[in-house]
């Protein structure tokens, strides 16, 4: 736990879970684009999973067991 806490700082924050909670009720009654929501989620996740595999050698992600895919 401590490693994903470190590694994803902004993920295991509460007021990050808030933010998105609301950016996604905003998605669901059309207010927001959900891909923008997505896509702007996933720049920073892919910041933090680059991180992460550079301070987590043993860290096994990607599709078909190739890196940066997403968790395998």
């Amino acid at each position: 736990t401590d490693l994903l806490v470190a590694a994803f700082p902004d993920v295991f924050n509460v007021d990050f879970t808030a933010e998105m909670e609301r950016e996604l009720d905003e998605v669901e009654v059309g207010q927001r684009d959900w891909q923008e929501v997505l896509n702007n989620f996933y720049r920073e996740f892919q910041k933090d999973m680059a991180g992460a595999v550079k301070e987590m050698p043993n860290l096994k992600i990607g599709i078909c067991g190739e890196h940066g895919g997403g968790p395998s």
